[in-house]
């Protein structure tokens, strides 16, 4: 699945209509599916977006949660980075009670008063997160670590405490990327990763996606 960053609210930069339109035709080319950061109006994502994501900083917008429930598209809701599991799943419940129910939750990392990594994965609120509610929990390693050695370790992580996902950065020349470079792997570390998870989560008798 190709992920949009055009309107994530820490890059709104240039013309969000001509990113758009780039992210649109790169859809077309790959002829996958897509999502998208979601801050702008809902029109302009809403004719090729697939999926909308509510990033970090945009958790208790309630104001854009009201709108993405009225969407009727799948919602991936990043945890805030200060944000309790219980204030997460009261995000997520907001969605659902304006009439969408495909939430995906995703962990990316909270602040802690650590400096070594970028936030601080906390694996056992994704274990309450899923315990306490029927929606899948996915884990973000790269925002949670902010280094690319470290996302691999706490991707086998997350999958082995019951993930039912990861998402990660990936960017052909990470050394060149214009945002987050240092926590990006490339297309080939990407692939090796997949097939270590894959093989992981069949150890344990599951598979990823598919729940316990």
């Amino acid at each position: 699945m190709l992920f949009s960053g055009t309107f994530a609210q820490r890059q709104l930069a240039g013309s969000l209509k001509n990113g758009s339109l780039t992210v649109m035709l790169l859809w077309a080319l790959v002829g996958g599916r897509a999502y998208c950061a979601w801050v702008c109006p809902y029109h302009l994502v809403a004719e090729w977006a697939d999926a909308l994501q509510i990033g970090t900083r945009n958790m208790q917008n309630f104001e854009l949660l009201k709108e993405v429930g009225q969407a009727r598209k799948p919602v991936l809701l990043k945890r805030g980075m200060s944000a309790t599991v219980e204030e997460w799943l009261m995000a997520a419940e907001y969605v659902a009670q304006r009439g969408n129910s495909e939430i995906v939750l995703c962990e990316r990392g909270i602040r802690t008063f650590e400096p070594s990594t970028r936030n601080t994965l906390d694996l056992g609120g994704m274990i309450v997160a899923r315990n306490e509610t029927h929606l899948p929990v996915v884990v973000d390693p790269s925002h949670a670590t902010g280094k690319k050695e470290l996302v691999a370790p706490m991707a086998r992580a997350a999958v082995a405490a019951g993930a039912d996902g990861v998402m990660v950065d990936v960017h052909p020349r990470p050394d060149e990327a214009l945002c987050d470079g240092p926590q990006a792997l490339t297309p080939s570390e990407l692939g090796a990763l997949g097939n270590e998870l894959g093989a992981l989560a069949a150890a344990l008798g599951r598979v990823l996606g598919g729940g316990s």
